[in-house]
């Protein structure tokens, strides 16, 4: 079965979309922006702003996607490059991908009380291949801490010698930054990966932090 989705408004902007295995996928411009529903559906609430900030969005650049479609439970698009069928490799074309996560600068709900973050602990896909930087920052500094995180394990459906390992992990793989890092408000978190054959593959973040005092002038 071939379905193809489309939509454009001529002269001054142009887009197309498409809905595949729970995923939506539109390009506009030239970014393409990926919404997974179901991990975070849309959930109608009287504050609009309050609904649109809790749906996950994914930014790519570098799909000249003209029109999107599906050839049976593989995604493809047609551009200037042709047609082209996405995979579960991790590569683009031959060469890394440049794959970065940035949080927000967390406050913890409290901008105003200055804080001791102890640690940071991030979570990935045991079986993704990870292998990433994790720099951690806050309002004075965009490097307080950076960490290197490799993570490989074996599967036949991504195999390449490259990322070759004979260890299989099956759950994902928790690590522990300690960081003391006193009287700051806010804090930041950036992962980030461009080896060819190798994932990201954050799953989650949890932070551990105690009160120090309020700011003051």
């Amino acid at each position: 079965m071939l379905t193809i989705c489309c939509w454009r408004k001529p002269a001054f902007f142009e887009a197309c979309s498409c809905d595949h295995q729970r995923y939506y996928w539109l390009r506009a411009g030239d970014l393409v922006f990926l919404w997974d529903y179901e991990g975070t559906p849309y959930t109608g609430y009287s504050d609009y702003d309050k609904a649109q900030r809790r749906l996950a969005w994914y930014v790519f650049d570098g799909i000249g996607a003209k029109v999107f479609f599906e050839d049976g439970d593989t995604l493809c698009y047609g551009g200037g490059n042709g047609l082209v069928s996405f995979s579960r490799y991790k590569n683009d074309f031959g060469d890394a991908f440049d794959s970065y996560f940035v949080s927000k600068a967390f406050d913890l709900g409290s901008p105003n009380i200055l804080k001791t973050f102890m640690e940071v602990y991030p979570s990935f896909r045991g079986d993704g291949n990870v292998k990433v930087t994790i720099t951690v920052g806050n309002e004075n500094t965009d490097e307080y801490m950076r960490r290197d995180v490799d993570i490989k394990s074996f599967s036949w459906d991504e195999f390449n010698w490259s990322a070759f390992t004979w260890r299989l992990i099956k759950l994902a793989k928790t690590y522990a930054m300690k960081l003391r890092m006193k009287m700051a408000a806010y804090i930041q978190i950036r992962v980030e990966g461009n080896e060819k054959n190798r994932g990201v593959g954050l799953t989650g973040l949890r932070i551990t932090y105690c009160v120090n005092r309020k700011v003051r002038d």
